[in-house]
């Protein structure tokens, strides 16, 4: 199906209604999330795991589930978790968390990531996916803060995987004029929708910038992933999975690109076309949503 303006309005899981409209609308919010004392646990965590700045397969950008240590991702997911649940239960309703990691972006010219969606988590016909991203320390332009395009979440359908192609490659140079950035103190939360393109820039600061992050769908919501049907590049085929699958891979990038072991086939396939978009019609598709 071509790129086409999306209007599904996804059942909300913020309590707060008219944060939630923002959230359909824009496809990101930002809002106070954490208490002093659990920001202060949380930085704890960081440094007693990380004594030395972790080194992973992105040069200056790491994320605990890069790691092939099981105990060290499963401590980090399990840590951060008790001590963000309760603040999930003041701000969420109807909601799942999955997938918590902790990112480390470095000071270092190399630790740019550019701009790309998230996987999706959901079936985004019916509900939508997010990420919950919480910095450490305050996120400025100099260290790198997130920078996402607004409402781009609302160009769709679209459908992430490592295994799947992005649609948007080609126009890197289009989009960057769409991003801005979100300049986030620390223990306060940004929740973005999976499919709104975003990216963070280089860490020229002199300081290690952690964060950390977990998924949030709708608690009805089945946690999936998606693959191409067998022997088929038109056709995707959609797959149930754990709420921790991606803590369990040992070579994240290799194992990613294949299914894991917990993935159970659910639904039709769907067909799909990932013909790269052009800079002309991304820009005509994005004033429609301004």
């Amino acid at each position: 199906m071509p790129l086409q303006i999306l209007n599904v309005v996804p059942p909300s899981v913020l309590k707060n209604e008219k944060l939630q409209q923002e959230l359909n609308l824009e496809g990101i919010v930002q809002m106070p999330f954490l208490s002093p004392n659990a920001l202060a646990q949380l930085n704890e965590l960081y440094h007693s795991l990380h004594p030395v700045i972790p080194v992973g397969p992105i040069k200056g950008f790491y994320v605990s589930v890069h790691s092939p240590d099981l105990d060290y991702k499963l401590k980090i997911q399990n840590e951060i978790n008790n001590i963000i649940f309760p603040f999930c239960e003041l701000y969420f309703k109807n909601y799942t968390c999955v997938n918590t990691a902790m990112l480390i972006k470095s000071a270092s010219p190399e630790s740019e990531l550019i701009f790309h969606q998230d996987w999706n988590a959901a079936d985004e016909s019916k509900f939508a996916s997010y990420t919950l991203w919480i910095p450490l320390i305050d996120t400025n332009i100099k260290n790198g803060t997130l920078f996402a395009a607004k409402r781009t979440h609302r160009l769709g359908p679209t459908y992430r995987s490592a295994s799947l192609p992005s649609i948007y490659g080609n126009i890197g140079s289009t989009i960057a004029k769409y991003l801005v950035p979100f300049e986030v103190k620390a223990g306060n939360a940004v929740l973005f929708d999976k499919a709104i393109l975003h990216q963070s820039p280089p860490n020229f600061s002199n300081s290690v910038r952690p964060t950390i992050l977990s998924t949030v769908i709708h608690s009805s919501a089945s946690y999936i992933t998606y693959a191409f049907a067998k022997e088929r590049k038109d056709m995707i085929e959609s797959y149930k999975v754990s709420n921790d699958f991606m803590q369990h891979y040992k070579s994240f990038f290799e194992d990613s690109v294949n299914l894991p072991a917990c993935a159970i086939k659910v639904g039709t396939p769907i067909s799909t076309d990932f013909t790269p978009i052009n800079a002309e019609e991304f820009e005509r598709l994005y004033k429609e949503l301004l």
